[in-house]
């Protein structure tokens, strides 16, 4: 009887490792970092559906079209993206590259929030937040990071910052393909052909943890926050134009290089949490089940039970009172820095 049951365990061991072996292949293909780029070096050079000669032709390359090499399958084959489509390609038929400048077209944020760095690489400091959807110029690829231009809201220029590969996708034919309808402004083949007019981001690593924005006090978001008293509220807006409500808080913190999110549920995850009776100048305040059920609003404390916010109501930015409707609705409060 005990060697049977000792089977069972083992078996029922095994059966659920097997049932994790797919998950495990997902998260793999999810956190996939492409190689580099390759600029085909032979006329009429096919895309292939699997890596063999005898698999179906999915397109024919042109001698200098620039690809995306996602993964080396032998000595013999490559993964790419070529003009928005994934085949197999011959390796001699590539001449591929880790570190390079390729203007390879828009790419897309494929997740909630990814931040912007000012190297390729995590050590490297936080330049600015990308959100789901959002589209950025790619100009080159370094060891898996994709080189971009972004710019803050308070510069007037672009500048080169670097996000992972696997966290954006791309959504434009290289500028260099003879499929695009774009013609490269920088580079071709690697080489500079064009005047830059975007600033090359210093690359700033990060001494330690939380040492890439400006020290924040509760004073200085207060102050920041009455800056902007009267602009008036727009749906989405995020800049002095107009505000929503965690839009103002994102603008204001994302001036200072702070990793911010969008909206006011994600807002309610940063800094540490604080009592309703320790409130003081400057803290986050929350509020749940307004105009949608969760947490859904924000403001920045005043004191005197008062708080900074841009209600949706048609106005503008304004004091309000943690009091009637609002102190209904309060859930909680965060403070930074």
């Amino acid at each position: 009887m005990k060697k049977i049951k000792n089977l069972l365990c083992i078996a029922l061991c095994l059966l659920m490792l097997i049932s994790l072996l797919p998950l495990c292949a997902a998260a793999q293909e999810e956190e996939k970092i492409m190689i580099g780029v390759g600029f085909v070096t032979m006329p009429y050079q096919q895309l292939y559906s699997e890596p063999s000669s005898q698999s179906q032709t999915l397109a024919v390359t042109n001698e200098n079209d620039c690809v995306v090499v996602i993964e080396q399958i032998s000595d013999s084959w490559y993964l790419v993206n070529h003009n928005l489509q994934e085949g197999y390609m011959y390796a001699d038929a590539l001449d591929i590259r880790t570190e390079v400048h390729a203007e390879l077209g828009k790419g897309r944020i494929n997740s909630d929030i990814v931040y912007m760095r000012t190297g390729p690489g995590t050590e490297y400091s936080i330049f600015i937040s990308g959100y789901q959807d959002r589209e950025f110029t790619i100009i080159g690829m370094f060891n898996g990071w994709y080189k971009v231009l972004g710019k803050k809201q308070t510069h007037s220029v672009y500048s080169t910052c670097y996000v992972r590969s696997d966290l954006m996708d791309l959504a434009e034919i290289p500028y260099q393909n003879e499929a695009s309808e774009n013609t490269p402004a920088y580079f071709y083949l690697g080489q500079e052909i064009g005047e830059i007019d975007y600033k090359e981001q210093d690359q700033v690593a990060m001494a330690a943890p939380g040492s890439y924005y400006v020290p924040i006090s509760g004073g200085y978001l207060l102050a920041q926050a009455q800056n902007y008293l009267g602009v008036p509220y727009v749906f989405g807006g995020y800049s002095p134009e107009g505000f929503d409500c965690s839009g103002l808080v994102y603008y204001i913190l994302e001036k200072t290089g702070y990793p911010v999110p969008r909206t006011a549920a994600d807002q309610y995850n940063m800094g540490y949490a604080v009592s309703r009776d320790q409130l003081a100048a400057g803290d986050l305040v929350f509020f749940e089940n307004t105009y949608t059920s969760g947490v859904s609003h924000v403001g920045i404390y005043a004191g005197g039970g008062k708080f900074i916010h841009a209600p949706n109501d048609g106005g503008s930015v304004c004091y309000g009172s943690l009091s009637g409707y609002w102190a209904d609705h309060y859930c909680g409060a965060r403070r930074i820095g």
